[in-house]
């Protein structure tokens, strides 16, 4: 521990108390440190009050609470007397903060006051008149304490013999940047800047010879993953399949309905749906009627338009278009069954329809 500030007194051959001859103040030493010397902004830092005195003097040094000079106590702890020897020590200590601005902080001197104790060596007391115990025999401790009031004698030495001291300021620093025992007043110089050395240039000779052996090292590493790589399998050419002419669907359809009507009996009576569903769909992909999507009344308004525009001769063939819708209606919808010659007519209009259309189209 480094220390800030000493203070000793040596208070030898002062006058002793005229009513006790035996009785002389010795040396008292109070010492006053701190560690760290140094602190930093807001930091922590411990001080020791140390007293060292003979047995038959008191020493007292006021106790702090909240701070001491510019320091704030964070804890303190005021230890008692030990005795050693023929001699009492004792000390106290602070738990002290530094303040956030750095500077020289300096802490006021402490006034310790020293006076004779109420100790007397065995055998120097003695019993009163009245009987009153003034002396407890030496045993134990080298100086033993009057348990009663003390005689007259004793006051009188008290009298007078109270001494007090002030120890020399005690002086902090609160550094920010700069250590305390820098050398502030003659800093040393920048180094000069060191040079780095020339770097070597390779030839272009290197260089070439480099890129060639890349090129080389990438063109062997494809070469090599490409044949790694597993062969693709060429697909076999599709067949390219021509769409079936809308007149061929058609025929076909009706070829399979006429079968179905040559039998003996009466016709199926999903025929005329069938056969609508049959013209009205050829009607759609040969003329781009929307026929599936309309009435009879609609189609037939709208088929000389169209045929005229798909280069079909319209009259018997609207009207023969007419005449199959009509039927297949009456059977769909007034719910009456088609008789044979019904659907005779109605399948016979359907196939000159179209019959004469496909042929204008090829």
């Amino acid at each position: 521990m480094k220390r800030f500030a000493a203070l000793a007194f040596a208070l030898l051959g002062m006058a002793a108390p005229a009513a006790s001859a035996d009785d002389v103040l010795e040396d008292i030493q109070i010492t006053v440190a701190a560690e760290p010397e140094s602190v930093r902004p807001g930091q922590e830092f411990t001080l020791s009050i140390f007293m060292d005195m003979p047995w038959e003097i008191g020493v007292h040094v006021p106790r702090y609470f909240h701070s001491i000079g510019p320091f704030r106590i964070i804890e303190g702890y005021q230890a008692k007397a030990v005795p050693v020897a023929e001699r009492r020590r004792s000390h106290a200590t602070y738990r002290l903060q530094a303040p956030n601005r750095p500077g020289s902080y300096e802490i006021e001197g402490m006034t310790a006051y020293a006076q004779l104790v109420r100790l007397q060596r065995p055998g120097d007391c003695e019993r009163g008149p009245d009987g009153e115990v003034v002396t407890i025999p030496g045993a134990g401790s080298p100086f033993e304490e009057c348990k009663e009031d003390l005689s007259a004698r004793f006051n009188r030495m008290m009298q007078g013999d109270r001494f007090h001291m002030t120890s020399p300021p005690l002086v902090v620093v609160v550094y920010e940047h700069v250590p305390p025992d820098a050398n502030t007043m003659a800093p040393r110089a920048l180094a000069p800047p060191v040079p780095l050395p020339p770097q070597a240039e390779l030839p272009l000779w290197q260089w070439a010879g480099a890129a060639a052996g890349l090129a080389a090292v990438v063109g062997v590493a494809g070469l090599w993953l490409r044949r790694r790589r597993p062969a693709v399998p060429t697909p076999e050419p599709v067949p390219e399949t021509l769409p079936v002419p809308a007149g061929d669907v058609a025929r076909a359809a009706l070829a399979h309905l006429r079968e179905a009507l040559t039998g003996e009996g009466r016709p199926a009576a999903t025929a005329p749906f069938e056969l609508a569903a049959v013209l009205r769909s050829y009607i759609e992909q040969r003329l781009g009627l929307p026929a599936p999507r309309r009435t009879t009344e609609e189609t037939v308004s709208q088929l000389p338009e169209t045929t005229q525009n798909a280069g079909v001769p319209t009259g018997v063939l609207v009207r023969r278009a007419e005449e199959t819708l009509a039927i297949c209606d009456i059977a769909k919808f007034a719910g009456r069954a088609a008789t044979r010659e019904d659907m005779e007519t109605a399948l016979g209009a359907a196939e000159a329809f179209v019959s004469a259309s496909s042929e204008k189209m090829a």
